[in-house]
């Protein structure tokens, strides 16, 4: 469904089609007080005038500015050398699984806080401690991780459908002279 639109847009759908289904069942019913309710409201863009201003955007200066970021951002930066548990397929299948689990209730309000102790947001948190983990199992001090966001900064894109979402790569040095405290701090900064 990415080649369409993103998780965001499922829910614009939804909302959507429900919609769709109730004017049209006031039309059937010739409820012209519920067609005025239901009646879809015009959307000021569409996916294609994000598209194409995207495009005029990252052209020029713009682009080769966030280009050049990037580059200086990720340079010499290496894959994680995780431990594997087998021998890794010569040609991957990308099957892979999902792992359930739910953080209980005592655990979660001391992670919280902890996070409004050091004025950081529960992802800082947890994000500091992924990284602190990657590192350990790759021992490895310089770790990057993908991370996905709605990319949708603008009023005028909340109800569109499309593929909005863009994934940004987080790059962090670890020291380990660093306290934890100092460490989460300079996740946030980052």
């Amino acid at each position: 469904h990415h080649i369409a639109f993103d998780g965001w847009s499922a829910d614009i759908m939804m909302r959507e089609l429900i919609n769709f289904y109730r004017y049209f069942e006031a039309e059937r019913m010739g409820d012209n007080l519920m067609l005025d309710i239901y009646s879809p409201a015009p959307l000021s863009l569409q996916y294609k005038d994000f598209a194409a201003w995207q495009r005029g955007y990252l052209e020029g200066d713009v682009g080769l500015t966030q280009l050049s970021y990037w580059k200086n951002k990720l340079s010499g930066c290496i894959p994680l050398l995780l431990p594997t548990n087998k021998k890794r397929p010569i040609k991957p299948d990308y099957e892979g699984a999902d792992v359930h689990f739910e953080i209980d209730i005592n655990t979660s309000l001391h992670l919280r806080q902890v996070a409004n102790r050091l004025y950081v947001s529960m992802y800082i948190l947890l994000l500091s401690s992924y990284y602190l983990m990657l590192k350990a199992y790759s021992n490895q001090n310089d770790v990057v991780v993908g991370t996905p966001v709605a990319n949708r900064h603008y009023a005028q894109v909340q109800d569109i459908i499309g593929f909005f979402a863009n994934t940004l790569a987080l790059r962090q040095v670890i020291d380990i002279e660093t306290t934890i405290a100092d460490f989460i701090h300079q996740v946030s900064e980052s």
